[in-house]
């Protein structure tokens, strides 16, 4: 199972649980952004929100799992 692309499936699908469950987190106010919150302005209103986001995304952009 975590050979042949196992674990990569696995990897994407964490990721979408937690874009839906920051996404849930966003509209109900739970955070320091909102949802006109651009990269830049999360960057000033929480640094340690930006790193942790960017450090989690990097590796996957830097893969090519994304869409557009």
């Amino acid at each position: 199972m975590w050979n042949k692309g196992g674990a990569l499936i696995h990897r994407v699908r964490a990721m979408g649980y937690m874009a839906e469950t920051g996404a849930r987190s966003i509209a109900e106010g739970r955070t320091a952004i909102d949802t006109e919150t651009t990269f830049k302005d999360m960057r000033i209103l929480n640094r340690e929100m930006y790193d942790g986001t960017i450090g989690m995304l990097y590796p996957y952009v830097g893969a090519g799992i994304f869409s557009v």
